[in-house]
């Protein structure tokens, strides 16, 4: 005869709890590690079109950090050049300079606007000129080793 007896209730009990926590703890463990492109928003971002034979030019965008976290921009590269640096225009005792920046700070909750006679991307060591209506691929590398893709179309300003 075949006799099949009940689990100990409180077995039962235990292993249901157990489980429950373990969901919990690994739930909240996924749920932390922040991927850049749902808490960062890049809109109207170019490159501007630079003159005939110019081995550089000059990219801009808009970042919008929509966490309660601080990001930083540590590097930047680009498909179409050998080096993308962080650069700031100044204007000082009548000239303007620009200034190389080693990163970019991105408060929680705040907008950063890169655009003309201020903070930009200068692109440098162009394989090919670039034309008007290219499409670049600009990556944005963050300090927590994240990385972000955008793309950025060459215009002569930004608003064309």
């Amino acid at each position: 005869m075949w006799l099949y007896s009940l689990p100990d209730p409180r077995r039962t009990k235990t292993f249901f709890c157990v489980g429950y926590a373990v969901l919990i703890v690994v739930g909240g463990i996924l749920s932390s590690w922040a991927n850049a492109e749902d808490d960062i928003r890049i809109t109207n971002a170019w490159v501007k079109l630079s003159p005939p034979g110019a081995r550089v030019y000059a990219a801009y965008l808009d970042i919008e950090n929509l966490t309660s976290r601080d990001y930083q921009i540590v590097a930047v590269s680009a498909d179409c050049c050998k080096q993308v640096s962080l650069h700031e225009t100044q204007l000082r005792d009548g000239s303007v300079s620009m200034i190389h920046r080693e990163h970019l700070d991105v408060p929680a909750q705040s907008r950063l606007s890169l655009s003309p006679g201020g903070l930009h991307l200068m692109l440098a060591g162009v394989q090919s000129p670039l034309k008007l209506n290219d499409n670049l691929i600009i990556q944005l590398h963050f300090s927590d080793g994240q990385r972000m893709m955008v793309q950025a179309p060459v215009r002569r300003n930004g608003d064309d």
